[in-house]
């Protein structure tokens, strides 16, 4: 007999609550920080950063197969996020629809066969942008120690900027597990454990934008 069980997630980080994340000072002397409020632990909401504004929605599940007499076991986990924003940072309201999935197989022993994968499109004013953000999973080495962590990119306005994990913070005396923030490339980062979240953005330019929208796709996302 096959059975799948089907198990809902409502929060994401914990631990590690009040550990800023470690920013090179002369990426805080030419960046803006923002505060990003109002993202909470709900599955809906409204947010805001700066002069602008906006709504959310997003939904984790974990999807795993049980078969008393067999293994391997199947795990499946997989999330979306949508959000919409307007404001002087956006030019026309601007909209994005986020999907991941990641996957394991193995009992008490677990390997990953669907490695995290998480994946944005953005749309203003109802039309398709030619910017798409991609986060996922990436090795991890702390010492003699291997992980596994997560980074990618975002590419906007004709420009990719590099995603790197933020590990590090002047509260802690070793590196967290997981991911306390995000550094874009050297224009900006943004702390996805504060709460509220806090965006370190360019004052001006095209990689505001970029920034500004992977902050909040990142602080968005919910997953295992």
């Amino acid at each position: 007999m096959r059975m799948m069980v089907l198990a809902l997630g409502s929060a994401w980080l914990a631990g590690c609550a009040a550990a800023p994340i470690a920013v090179a000072p002369d990426l805080v002397a030419h960046t803006q920080q923002i505060e990003l409020t109002g993202i909470g632990f709900g599955e809906t909401g409204h947010f805001r950063l700066g002069a602008s504004s906006g709504s959310f929605t997003r939904s984790y599940a974990r999807m795993r197969q049980v078969e008393p007499f067999s293994t391997p076991r199947l795990t499946r986990s997989f999330g979306h996020v949508a959000f919409a924003v307007t404001g002087p940072d956006f030019g026309a309201p601007t909209s994005a629809d986020c999907r991941h999935v990641e996957g394991e197989v193995g009992g008490s022993l677990r390997v990953t066969d669907v490695p995290f994968r998480y994946r944005c499109r953005f749309t203003r004013d109802g039309k398709p942008m030619d910017a798409e953000l991609l986060l996922a999973a990436a090795p991890l080495r702390i010492g003699l120690l291997t992980g596994e962590t997560r980074a990618g990119e975002i590419r906007a306005n004709g420009r990719v900027i590099r995603i790197e994990p933020i590990h590090r913070s002047p509260a802690l005396a070793v590196p967290s597990g997981d991911p306390l923030g995000y550094r874009f490339g050297t224009v900006g980062a943004v702390d996805v454990n504060a709460s509220p979240r806090v965006i370190f953005a360019p004052t001006a330019g095209p990689d505001r934008e970029a920034v500004l929208l992977g902050s909040i796709a990142l602080s968005l996302l919910w997953s295992g």
